[in-house]
């Protein structure tokens, strides 16, 4: 008889692991919120490197007690290992210091902390895919999500009304003490982001391997984040939140409501919850979606007429027709790490994930869609992943909308891909078929 498979991240059950997993988030988002009062980025530096090593020392530890590494396994790990390790070896050979010590700041400020804040969360949804067992688990250690997933929805509200509480007063933005520079609301940003996906992921793979939450914490604790969020997203002037935010509240509320229109089974409180709150934001941008738009950044906070005039669209645009070819021409095969530098200045990078070309050439660019690539894989096979379809598409469109290569979200989706188990389903089968003798011959 085949042993089942092992859980990915110890012994705990795998409701604990997916618990966990976004324990570690909600801390992520405290620290990015400690930076609101003290203007320092020391907590989310020393999160950061707190998650640098625990990734290293669990990888290692891994390696150690595994007598055999599964194949696929490693086939994971060497392509998310080449990508970054093409990336340090650029950084290594920076023609500057200042080009050195910023790209060292991304690798420690988001690249690291993403892919093991992703690897985590992929783990642990593997774990309740390949597990299936929450019928045999206690209902303490089921209902240990959902009370995790709320204290996260009201941490974030909690943010939110303070974040309101502390506006200008003419428009839906905090004011300038609070956000203590242009570094914070991305930080934060960031931290939201990623909070919001894992908790997405993670409860929507909950339900569809077997578990329907029926108490008021597992039906509050999503619309709950998803709202709180996209208030957040909007005082803090983060549009690349508000996508986000946006996109995540729409994938909770649309099936639902896609299952009462057709009157087939799918409609789930929480679903309806978020429909709700998805109609009341529509009702009120409706209403006045001129006033509304002239309160938040997407129109510059009304000194302009129309999102594609927004400074900040504005300017990727602007570096985009002049450094974009430039920048891409340097070296198309290996890249050019201080491609901006060279070209129009420092800053003047390429607001889009396309810039990983002109930074780390053609290599890079294989390296990284090969990762994704070996996660679209895995994701395919067992459909209780699909809610990673809606989150690796939210990521790469913002991405490549307006973020640098170095965007914390985007390497979170590479750990996440990294994480997933590929063909649960056919290791569950194959288990079965071992301890079925009887079954084994019958198979043609």
């Amino acid at each position: 008889m085949s042993a089942a498979p092992r859980p990915l991240l110890g012994a705990r059950p795998a409701q604990s692991r997916a618990g966990l997993a976004l324990v570690v988030c909600w801390l992520a988002v405290l620290a990015a919120t400690w930076t609101l009062r003290t203007a320092s980025g020391l907590v989310p530096q020393m999160l950061n490197l707190v998650l640098v090593y625990s990734g290293v020392a669990g990888l290692v530890v891994a390696l150690v007690r595994s007598p055999r590494f599964p194949a696929e396994r490693l086939t994971a790990l060497v392509l998310v290992l080449g990508a970054v390790g093409w990336y340090f070896s650029k950084v290594l050979l920076a023609p500057e210091p200042a080009v050195f010590w910023q790209h060292v700041g991304n690798l420690l400020g988001g690249v690291l902390p993403g892919l093991v804040l992703g690897a985590l969360v992929g783990l642990a949804a593997s774990d309740l895919v390949v597990g299936r067992e929450p019928a045999a688990q206690s209902s303490a250690q089921l209902m240990w999500f959902d009370r995790i997933l709320v204290l996260d929805g009201i941490t974030v509200a909690l943010l939110a009304i303070y974040l309101l509480a502390n506006t200008l007063d003419d428009v839906l933005l905090v004011s300038t003490e609070l956000l203590a520079g242009a570094e914070t609301y991305q930080t934060i940003g960031d931290a939201l982001t990623v909070n919001l996906l894992s908790a997405y992921l993670l409860a929507r793979v909950r339900r569809r391997v077997g578990y329907d939450p029926r108490r008021a914490l597992g039906l509050l604790g999503l619309p709950l984040l998803c709202v709180a969020t996209l208030g957040c997203a909007v005082l803090t002037g983060s549009n690349k939140l508000l996508l986000v935010a946006a996109g995540v509240l729409l994938a909770v509320a649309l099936p639902s409501l896609g299952a009462a229109w057709r009157r087939r089974p799918g409609w789930t409180t929480a679903g309806t919850l978020s429909a709700l709150a998805l109609a009341l934001t529509l009702i009120a941008f409706v209403g006045g979606l001129d006033d509304v738009l002239a309160l938040t950044r997407l129109l510059d906070y009304g000194q302009v007429d129309s999102i594609l005039d927004t400074p900040s669209l504005a300017s990727r645009s602007e570096i985009l027709a002049a450094c974009g070819a430039l920048q891409f021409s340097y070296a198309p095969v290996l890249g050019e790490i201080a491609a901006e530098h060279l070209s129009c200045g420092p800053g003047n990078y390429v607001h889009s994930l396309l810039s990983v070309q002109s930074h780390l050439g053609g290599v890079g660019s294989l390296l990284l869609i090969a990762v994704l690539a070996r996660g679209a894989w895995a994701v395919r096979s067992d459909d209780a992943y699909r809610p990673m379809w809606t989150i690796g598409g939210l990521v790469l469109l913002v991405g490549l909308l307006a973020a640098f290569f170095a965007w914390l979200p985007f390497w979170y989706l590479l750990g996440a891909a990294t994480g997933i188990r590929a063909h649960p389903s056919s290791l569950r089968a194959g288990a079965q078929m071992s301890a079925s003798p009887a079954t084994l011959k019958r198979t043609p």
